[in-house]
């Protein structure tokens, strides 16, 4: 059985009502670091398509070595 709308504290980025997944790696880029959404679906999670997202430091205008990514609160 699946369920159309994301558990209670399921993190739903776009607001689609379908659970997403970030992904964060701190030393990645030359420890600038780095995040990537996958947006849920009624599938499942994709990386394919507008929805998902791949970003980093220099996205956000962070000095080099910031090691973005590496705390993700919802």
């Amino acid at each position: 059985m699946t369920s159309s709308a994301p558990r209670s504290g399921s993190p739903n980025y776009d607001n689609n009502g379908k659970a997403d997944l970030a992904v964060t790696a701190s030393f990645e880029n030359d420890r600038s670091g780095g995040l990537w959404t996958l947006p849920g679906t009624s599938s499942g999670l994709t990386g394919s398509g507008s929805g998902s997202k791949s970003l980093s430091s220099a996205d956000f205008g962070l000095a080099s070595g910031s090691r973005f990514g590496e705390t993700l609160l919802d």
